[in-house]
């Protein structure tokens, strides 16, 4: 698995409410794929863990360390697939605003792949006292 070395960071919400988190989406990339990415989260820092490695801004990690699978974002053969995200960690992770995804390659990247983005995102919160 591959993770940046540094998380991702928001304003968690100021009580914990915060019940269950769904990410939805849409991920296009600049060039047809025929890969799946596997998405995986982390609350502690991976660049600290002892069976990962840090190279420079990521960080390797064996599926061992990776965290917990948030889903998958399955390209078959186009540009554009749709994803969804959910579990612990996330939820975990926007309650306490701090957060490392991971990513695990299934398939092959093509030469020239220049980036993927993540477009149409919605947030499902679920709250509760």
């Amino acid at each position: 698995m591959v993770f940046p070395k540094d998380p991702q960071t928001f304003n968690p919400p100021p009580v914990d409410v915060v019940r269950g988190v769904r990410l939805e989406g849409r991920a296009v990339a600049d060039v047809p794929l025929d890969a799946t990415l596997a998405v995986y989260g982390r609350l502690q820092n991976p660049g600290e863990d002892p069976g990962c490695y840090s190279l420079g801004d990521l960080v390797l990690c064996p599926e061992a360390s990776a965290g917990e699978g948030l889903g998958e974002i399955a390209f078959q053969g186009g540009d554009q697939a749709p994803f969804a995200l959910e579990g612990e960690t996330l939820t975990q992770g926007v309650r306490q605003g701090k957060l490392w995804f991971g990513l695990r390659v299934k398939g092959a990247l093509p030469p020239g792949l220049g980036e993927i983005r993540l477009e149409e995102l919605k947030a499902r919160v679920t709250v509760g006292l």
